[in-house]
């Protein structure tokens, strides 16, 4: 089925090439970094090519593959020559490969997809609807989860709304909402590039929040009551897989205290931060610490960082860390419980 390129798709190529040459700037940069995907790369490019909405370019960076991704990469290009983009370079991991597409993108906005996931045909122009005139317009879309033959769309909701500032926030760092992740947002060109915004290279998870975080924080710069569009029209399939680097253990895995930490400082320069807000962040930071202790042990590993981590967080910010206890001790009971035991030793203070 995937072995042979659409006539349709060629015609569409063609065309879309005298478009380009008509308008200077496209609409959409996609953006697509790629490892080792031949098995899911064929699904994923063929569902942007098969958009109802034409007005795009499609940026891929292949990230050292030592698979048949580059291969697949290159039969798509050469078929659709005006649409892709094509970067290639040594495994640098999947933020220098996105900071690479960010080099490249000439499009007005910029949308992230990973390489195993896949859109509907309606993706571009479901987010068309909802973009405002002005550049600081910024949109959360639900999405589908899908793990092995189960799917789910996150959030639940039945209705579109607009949402404060602070609102917004809560629905990204709230595991149970909206969260980080990039692929069900949009982002202004122009606000990125003027403010030469990229992702960092050292951070490994959280890496997409911590940037999402960066990128509000030059919003609300430019307009101080931002409100955002929350769309429940899901057309983003998030593919989970237990073979990827999300699933599996990793010394980089203790990067997420770092970019928690990342994310709160940026946060403290924020105007007008609810302490909710704060404490959503707090909670996920001891929450992390906790977790990454536990899987360091686990795997034997040694990481004294993570336990002064964990010592600096209960000393700077007892009070809040006692009211997170008190308004969250049933879902996170049992990290609270070994919390709680450093608390004593390191405060000498313990939580009723």
């Amino acid at each position: 089925m995937y072995n042979v390129v659409n006539d349709y798709f060629g015609r569409i190529c063609r065309n879309e090439r005298q478009e380009k040459e008509k308008n200077i700037m496209v609409k959409f940069s996609i953006i697509i970094p790629v490892y080792n995907l031949e098995d899911y790369l064929y699904r994923c490019l063929y569902s942007v090519l098969n958009q109802d909405y034409n007005d795009f370019e499609i940026i891929l960076i292949n990230d050292g593959s030592d698979d048949n991704s580059l291969n697949i990469i290159e039969e798509f290009k050469n078929q659709y020559c005006s649409k892709i983009k094509v970067i290639s370079q040594v495994n640098q991991g999947v933020s220098s490969a996105r900071n690479k597409g960010l080099q490249e993108a000439e499009g007005e906005y910029i949308i992230f997809i990973d390489g195993d996931d896949y859109i509907d045909s309606n993706h571009l122009s479901n987010i068309l609807e909802y973009i405002g005139e002005s550049e600081n317009s910024f949109i959360l879309n639900s999405l589908f989860v899908e793990t092995g033959e189960t799917t789910r769309v996150i959030p639940k909701a039945s209705k579109n709304y607009d949402c404060s500032f602070n609102g917004t926030l809560m629905n990204i760092l709230d595991n149970y909402r909206y969260q980080g992740f990039l692929f069900n947002k949009i982002f202004s060109n122009s606000v990125i590039k003027s403010n030469d915004l990229k992702f960092k290279e050292n951070l490994y998870y959280a890496e997409d929040t911590e940037f999402v975080i960066r990128y509000l924080l030059e919003l609300q710069k430019r307009e101080s009551d931002l409100v955002a569009n929350i769309i429940n029209s899901p057309t983003y399939h998030y593919v989970q897989r237990k073979s990827s680097a999300t699933h599996q253990f990793n010394i980089r895995q203790f990067s997420l205290v770092n970019s928690i930490e990342e994310i709160q400082c940026n946060l403290e320069k924020m105007k007008s931060i609810n302490k909710e807000v704060l404490y959503v962040v707090q909670s996920n930071l001891i929450q992390s610490v906790l977790k990454m202790i536990r899987l360091s042990r686990i795997n034997g590993v040694v990481n004294e960082h993570l336990e002064d981590s964990l010592d600096k967080i209960v000393t700077n910010s007892w009070d809040n860390i006692e009211t997170i206890w008190k308004s969250q001790r049933k879902i996170y009971s049992k990290l609270f419980l070994t919390l709680r035991i450093i608390q004593e030793k390191v405060k000498g203070k313990k939580i009723k």
